[in-house]
């Protein structure tokens, strides 16, 4: 027998002993879907308009202290509600921004606002006044600003206004002057004290007397001329202008507010040097402050943070055997602790971001896709509470009428359109990850295996028709983790260049921001 070699038997029985090596099938997993979106407005406003009030509030919700307003705090997110009192109230506090002023009732205006902030005090209380109006639009028409053109549309809108006692009629404002002409009003004044009886000289007064008083006649006579030429043609021309304010016809309320997103513009226009603008001084004291609060925001997290596992620390140390009649007390307890520190630490990150996106140094949207569909989230001005009317018009199942509390897409909905009757209203969703729809998952199983993995994965379902361009939204948490999981896919998949990856990267990184604010939103209305 040769021992050089092992038998056949024994290499099998050797080999059999061996352990076997497992072979990992990798299941191809279906690429995320695009959750469907309602459509949260759909009336008689069209796009442009909307737009223009967003605008607007972007611009309130930064400079202006909304409780002053004359308008209840927590509907000034109903933008599609405002109505001409509330315009009149914007006009009001960016006047005052471009005059230089601190508050209406008093100070001098900056040269070439005199005629508005005149126009404004005389009727500070008359939303249909016609001349504040005309002297905004008179002030605009050499201004370098774009212009903007908004369709006038009549819409139904609530009474929302404060009951406010009148204010008194203030003072006429004198009109700017000059060193020159305030020292010429001045001595015209002084004429009637210091003045002499010359019309009609005694016989027994002397001839040098009566000489000396028809000079001094003729010198007030040289300067009330002097006055007339330089001070009268001014003012007639003033008043004059005034008087074609006051007979105009009452402005539409679209045209009111391209006028307020014009205003806007000229705001933030710079007379001489950047500093020089009337944003810049509005600007400042935000970008100040900014350092400061990032700090303090970030602190504030980590310190909630740090109370949550202290305190789950010290109940897990409390811990009583499984066996122990107290262990399921203590489970349930261990449960509701943890959701108190989720629903905490949820509270400080909302904070942060909220005071994060008041003081940035410019609003705007937070991104656009691929598709070019523009986010917004509107920077809320009150905490939700239950005690909202939400009755507002233009509500919906999905739709509350709170612009502020939903996530708005104004484009197409990247999965289609949420039909009134599907799914549950917005806000009422839990922040757990939702399951596919029914049609997603049936094709997932059907054609996950012949599906390519360059097939394109990012169009709705062609069954449904063409999704309609217009603002979609949605309150719900899970579906901006949903809609996050599939932008950070198409991301991942398409060839970009490093500008437009950064560009996705922020957007999605201001909705995962979107979607704490949400979660917790949600959790506060429960």
């Amino acid at each position: 027998m040769y021992v050089g070699r092992s038998s056949p038997a024994v290499s099998f029985a050797a080999a059999s002993e061996r352990p076997r090596r497992r072979i990992k099938v990798r299941t191809r997993r279906p690429p995320p879907e695009a959750p469907k979106l309602a459509r949260i407005y759909a009336d008689a406003l069209p796009a442009p308009n909307v737009l223009a009030r967003i605008y607007l509030y972007e611009w309130l919700v930064r400079f202006e202290n909304v409780e002053a307003l004359g308008w209840p705090a927590q509907r000034i997110d109903a933008v599609h509600c405002w109505d001409n009192f509330f315009v009149q109230q914007i006009l009001q506090r960016i006047a005052v921004h471009l005059a230089g002023l601190t508050e209406l009732s008093s100070g001098q205006p900056a040269a070439g606002f005199g005629r508005l902030i005149r126009a404004l005090r005389r009727h500070a209380q008359d939303a249909d006044a016609p001349a504040p109006w005309n002297a905004a639009h008179a002030l605009l028409e050499h201004a370098a600003v774009p212009s903007c053109v908004l369709e006038e549309v009549d819409v139904a809108l609530p009474l929302w206004r404060r009951p406010s006692k009148r204010a008194p009629e203030p003072e006429p404002l004198p009109s700017r002057r000059t060193r020159s002409m305030t020292r010429l009003v001045d001595a015209v004044a002084s004429l009637d004290d210091e003045e002499m009886d010359v019309d009609t000289p005694s016989e027994g007064t002397r001839r040098s007397r009566r000489a000396e008083q028809l000079a001094v006649k003729k010198r007030n006579e040289d300067l009330r001329q002097r006055a007339e030429r330089v001070l009268g043609t001014s003012l007639s021309h003033e008043d004059e202008a005034e008087e074609e304010e006051e007979a105009g016809k009452p402005m539409h309320l679209e045209t009111k507010i391209a006028c307020l997103v014009r205003l806007c513009d000229l705001l933030s226009t710079p007379r001489g040097t950047p500093a020089s603008s009337g944003l810049h001084r509005l600007v400042q004291p935000l970008l100040d402050r900014l350092p400061t609060v990032e700090k303090e925001t970030r602190e504030h997290v980590a310190h909630v943070q740090s109370e949550c596992e202290t305190a789950m620390k010290a109940l897990q140390k409390r811990a009583p055997s499984m066996v122990s009649p107290r262990y399921d007390a203590w489970q349930e307890e261990r449960k509701a602790l943890q959701v108190a520190n989720e629903h905490a630490v949820q509270g400080a990150q909302a904070e942060q971001y909220l005071k994060l996106r008041r003081h940035a140094p410019r609003g705007g949207a937070l991104g656009r896709d691929l598709d070019g569909n523009e986010y917004w989230h509107l920077c809320p001005i009150v905490p939700p509470h239950r005690e909202w009317d939400v009755s507002v018009a233009g509500a919906t199942s999905h739709f509350s009428g709170h612009w502020s509390q939903v996530l708005v897409i104004y484009g197409r909905s990247p999965g289609g359109e949420l039909r009134e009757d599907e799914g549950k209203a917005g806000g009422e969703g839990n922040s757990e990850a939702p399951s596919l729809p029914a049609e997603a998952e049936a094709q997932a199983n059907g054609d996950a295996e012949e599906r390519s993995a360059d097939a394109p994965t990012d169009a709705p379902d062609a069954t449904s028709g063409p999704v309609p361009h217009g603002f979609y939204g949605t309150a719900d948490a899970a579906a901006v983790r949903t809609l996050r999981a599939y932008l950070h896919h198409r991301m991942e998949r398409a060839d970009l260049s490093d500008e437009a990856a950064a560009t996705q990267s922020a957007l999605l990184a201001n909705l995962a921001q979107v979607q704490t604010y949400l979660a917790w939103a949600a959790a506060e209305l429960a």
